[in-house]
């Protein structure tokens, strides 16, 4: 091919992309040649499937009026765009970035549903990935191919991947030796890709959710938790002090002397008070019950009747507090017949505050 300037620029590249072309076709009949006679053809490379290239992480509002947290899923702009049917997964979206879409859900304990809704935007990607692990699995079972090929030609010119020497300075013995080259030509070749790993890739992405979102949801609760306890404290404190002093009791005083001040103000309350710790408590028998009646005065025939039953039950006593539940004039009786309701509704305040006293 010659170049001449009065054949004008045009001309001269028309020549010159022609020779090209004749040279290009040259060495691709070459390598086809060579393709054909050794089996031989160029390595494949695997493809990365969507799922790998998927990321999940979380995020907080940095805005001093809103401390949301959030799980961020970003995906494949790419595989966004040609994607058909967006809408399945759209109400997620939230931005598009250089190469990536995000995708956040709000982790908050209401939005249980809107999390499994999320995470079916990984099955989506798992669908549309199904045309790259097929394809995957090919080129493996080729490259394994081609790795035998290999070898195979190499072991008919007689090149040895082994041999016989000292494996180190202070060796005695000979032993046998593996040339490197063998490991290097396989670490060009991917031979491996298993057919679980987009399922793999899904489970672990789905992992990675879940554990974000337990966490949170944790944290949340705890936090929750904690402020109602504080605020369950600042309500007992509060009643605390105006029951103190309802019963011109001392600061220093607790619950356990307003219940002993509640009780002593009423005769029927104070038995029915301890007839229902014997019930809940009798491994000392009666010692409550006996405690009960001691601080039960007589006044009629009605509190004599009392009296009578509840000292029949000391006298034969079965072993069993809950007698003191079933009786006559049992403590729900007792309580019944306590006309304060003012005093009644401390009573259970007060006993409300005092979850251990039985």
């Amino acid at each position: 091919m010659g170049v001449w300037e009065s054949s004008g620029v045009e001309k001269n590249f028309e020549e010159l992309i022609e020779e090209v072309n004749k040279v290009k076709s040259f060495a691709m009949k070459k390598i086809e040649k060579l393709e054909n006679s050794t089996n031989i053809k160029k390595v494949q490379q695997l493809k990365t499937t969507w799922l790998n290239k998927t990321q999940v992480r979380t995020r907080e509002d940095s805005s001093w009026f809103s401390k949301n947290k959030y799980i961020m899923l970003s995906v494949p702009k790419d595989f966004y765009e040609k994607l058909d049917n967006k809408e399945a997964i759209s109400i997620f979206k939230t931005n598009d970035r250089w190469n990536d879409v995000d995708f956040k859900v709000t982790i908050s304990e209401e939005n249980k549903e809107k999390l499994v809704e999320f995470k079916k935007i990984l099955d989506v990607i798992y669908d549309a990935d199904q045309v790259i692990h097929n394809e995957n699995l090919r080129i493996v079972e080729e490259n394994k191919q081609l790795e035998a090929a290999i070898f195979g030609i190499l072991d008919q010119a007689g090149i040895r991947r082994s041999y016989y020497g000292y494996k180190t300075n202070r060796s005695s013995k000979k032993t046998e030796q593996h040339y490197h080259f063998s490991s290097e030509i396989r670490g060009q070749i991917p031979t491996f890709y298993s057919k679980n790993s987009l399922d793999e890739r899904k489970k672990t992405l789905l992992q990675q959710i879940d554990k974000y979102w337990n966490n949170e949801i944790t944290k949340i609760i705890e936090e929750r938790r904690k402020k109602e306890q504080e605020q369950k404290e600042k309500e007992q404190n509060r009643k605390l002090a105006l029951l103190l002093a309802k019963y011109d009791l001392s600061l220093d005083d607790d619950w356990e002397d307003i219940l002993d001040k509640i009780i002593n103000k009423n005769k029927y309350l104070y038995l029915a008070h301890y007839l229902y710790k014997n019930r809940n408590d009798w491994t000392s028998g009666y010692s409550y019950a006996e405690t009960g009646l001691g601080g039960f005065s007589v006044e009629n025939e009605l509190d004599q009747k009392i009296y009578d039953n509840i000292q029949y039950h000391i006298d034969n006593w079965d072993m069993d507090g809950r007698i003191f539940r079933d009786c006559e004039y049992n403590y729900d009786v007792l309580f019944g017949m306590v006309e304060d309701s003012d005093l009644m509704s401390d009573y259970e305040t007060t006993n409300e505050n005092l979850p251990d006293l039985y």
